[in-house]
């Protein structure tokens, strides 16, 4: 299967992951992790996630990381809305 790598636009990433990681206390990390697998996976395993497979991966509560990725999803679908 052939990947087209997305360019990352370094600042709304960064306005993004701020925002997030405003959104609840966190534990120590868990933004540092979500930067580097978002600036660091191919196109595919971006798209194809899983909250419960990404918790595993990186020691984190199978809870924490749907919440993360909840959170995540619900901002950018509230920014997109907001911007239209």
């Amino acid at each position: 299967m052939a990947t087209h790598d997305i360019k990352v636009n370094e600042q709304q990433l960064d306005e993004r992951l701020s925002q997030l990681e405003q959104a609840r206390p966190w534990s120590p990390r868990v933004m540092s992790k979500l930067e580097a697998f978002i600036r660091s996976a191919p196109d595919f395993d971006l798209f194809r996630v899983s909250p419960i497979q990404y918790a595993a991966e990186r020691s984190m509560t199978e809870a924490e990381a749907v919440d993360l990725f909840l959170a995540f999803v619900t901002h950018t679908m509230r920014t997109a809305t907001a911007s239209a």
